[in-house]
């Protein structure tokens, strides 16, 4: 009988821990449980954190540009005023509107300009003249900006006039069906078709 003694006292005594340990499993998987929630929570946290960064970069991005091109602008244009300034800043952002150009690249091409000596009356026909010619050639906007300024000067074409000489190489594109990049690096040297 002493080994069913034994055996009865182990049961017995399984029987009174397991209550207990079943108790602190339990407690451990709430324990566990919260830690984990918390690291859920944080998870969330720096994800939305992330989003909302992302955003507000994305928002701020091509205002940041724009002003860093306007003060290119501002270095090569003789502005009458501060207000000068503000105004053709404006008149790009409204031209950026119609023109499939971003604001800063419509800057890039006010820098461009300016620095071939583009005088300020004639600058907001010369930003709308090469924008549309760089669109049509597939011209970098500083690059268009550069070479139809330089092609102005060398020739000594008044601004108004090289709008024509845009749309009759933009006729010729849409008539032929044809893609042209001009490149002007010493003046109007050679058209190749692509």
């Amino acid at each position: 009988m002493n080994g069913l003694n034994r055996l009865l006292f182990q049961v017995s005594m399984i029987d009174r821990m397991s209550g207990p340990a079943h108790a602190m499993m339990n407690n451990v998987n709430n324990v566990t449980t919260r830690i984990q929630g918390g690291f859920n929570k944080i998870g969330y946290g720096s994800a939305g954190l992330w989003g909302i960064s992302s955003a507000v970069s994305s928002l701020t991005k091509p205002a940041i540009d724009f002003e860093s091109s306007m003060a290119a602008v501002n270095k090569v244009v003789d502005f009458p005023s501060p207000k000068g300034f503000k105004d053709f800043g404006v008149d790009l952002l409204k031209m950026s509107r119609t023109i499939p150009i971003a604001a800063s690249g419509l800057a890039e091409i006010a820098a461009a300009g300016g620095e071939q000596g583009i005088q300020l009356l004639d600058l907001p026909g010369f930003v709308d003249t090469v924008a549309k010619m760089s669109t049509a050639f597939d011209m970098s906007t500083s690059q268009a900006g550069e070479s139809i300024g330089k092609l102005a000067n060398i020739y000594r074409i008044p601004i108004p006039q090289m709008g024509a000489l845009g749309d009759g190489n933009f006729s010729l594109v849409a008539g032929n069906t044809l893609k042209i990049r001009l490149k002007w690096p010493h003046g109007f040297t050679q058209a190749t078709i692509t």
